[in-house]
This record gives structure tokens, C-alpha cells and sequence, in this order.
């Protein structure tokens, strides 16, 4: 995770409307991109994820819904 965020560009959004994530930031790296999400008092970071699935995130009227269906259980993560 610290090794993401020194070496890659980074974006950070708002989650305040969100009731369980409590972070999220985005790292593009060729293409694709590394996803760090915190949850229930974790970070958590998801590799592989495309910048467009990123910006469906940002998008989404709810980001625990949208994590749900279009990011769990897709791309490898590590705490």
C-alpha cells in the first residue's frame, strides 16, 4: 500500500455518503490501476482495476452497492 502511494499518481474522492467505506483512492499504473479502499476500520488494496470501473465508482449514487456488484470478488486485494 505505501509502496502504491509513493510510486504512482493518485486520485482520492469523498465518501462521507457512504456508511461502511471510509476511504477510497485510485492509482493508475498501465492501464489499469490499483484501487485502495477502507472498510470497517481496514485498507484494503485491489489490483488490476481498470480506470473505467474507477470512474463508475465515483459515479455511483452508492458506493457500497456498486462495490458490491462490479469490484468484490473481481481483482485480487491485500490488506
Amino acid at each position: 500500500m505505501d509502496y502504491v502511494r509513493r510510486t504512482y499518481d493518485g486520485e482520492q474522492i469523498d465518501t462521507s455518503r457512504s456508511s461502511w467505506i471510509t476511504g477510497a483512492e485510485y492509482f493508475e499504473a498501465n492501464g489499469h490501476g490499483y484501487l485502495i479502499l477502507g472498510m470497517n476500520g481496514k485498507d484494503y488494496t485491489f489490483e488490476g482495476v481498470p480506470p473505467d470501473v474507477w470512474e463508475g465508482f465515483k459515479a455511483a449514487p452508492s458506493l457500497g452497492g456498486y462495490y458490491n456488484a462490479n469490484i468484490r470478488g473481481r481483482y485480487g486485494f491485500a490488506l
